[in-house]
């Protein structure tokens, strides 16, 4: 028994890439809370020893606001940055999914299709070769129905124009109807 390989339609590398975006933001993030306390702390330190216990007293009373104040600004930065890195990936997969849906309302209308186009860094590119294969195989058959449909409209006018070969006529057109009914 064969074992068949597994489809993904979001490329592996992307989503590497989104996961390696999302864990650099992290890290940046603890970075420079990190940095900033290191600076905080470290400000005025090391002078003279009295300065020094001058600043850690006051210090001691404004560590609590220092660090709510910068982890708040940090996080609502990381926020912002993890927000737009998410609405980048969002928009690689929706943009695939509109135009997924655009097209097979088209097919439902009967309307005629112009080719199902993506953009550079799109994803679910599997699925969309499968809709092209669809749209391909659609117009092949709507070809070869129209050719029969103009033979046969040919064969009609033919049997109205001569009754004297209406039977061959006849015979052919069953040909016809039997190619249009196996389609």
């Amino acid at each position: 028994m064969v074992k068949e390989k597994k489809q993904a339609f979001v490329e592996p590398k992307y989503t590497l890439s989104l996961v390696a975006a999302f864990l650099g933001v992290a890290f940046l993030g603890f970075a420079l809370l990190s940095l900033t306390l290191f600076i905080l702390l470290n400000w005025r330190l090391g002078e003279n020893y009295l300065e020094g216990i001058v600043t850690l007293n006051a210090l001691k009373d404004r560590l609590p606001l220092i660090l709510l104040v910068g982890g708040i600004v940090q996080a609502n930065i990381l926020t912002l940055i993890l927000f737009l890195l998410s609405l980048l990936w969002a928009h690689s997969i929706a943009g695939p999914i509109v135009r997924f849906e655009k097209f097979l309302r088209l097919i439902g209308s009967n309307v005629p299709m112009p080719e199902i186009s993506f953009r550079g860094g799109d994803q679910l590119h599997a699925l969309a070769q499968a809709l092209r294969n669809v749209q391909v195989s659609r117009h092949r058959r709507s070809e070869r129905l129209r050719t029969h449909l103009e033979t046969a409209s040919r064969l009609l006018e033919e049997i109205d124009s001569s009754p004297s070969g209406a039977r061959i006529k006849v015979h052919e057109l069953q040909k016809v109807y039997r190619s249009i009914k196996g389609n």
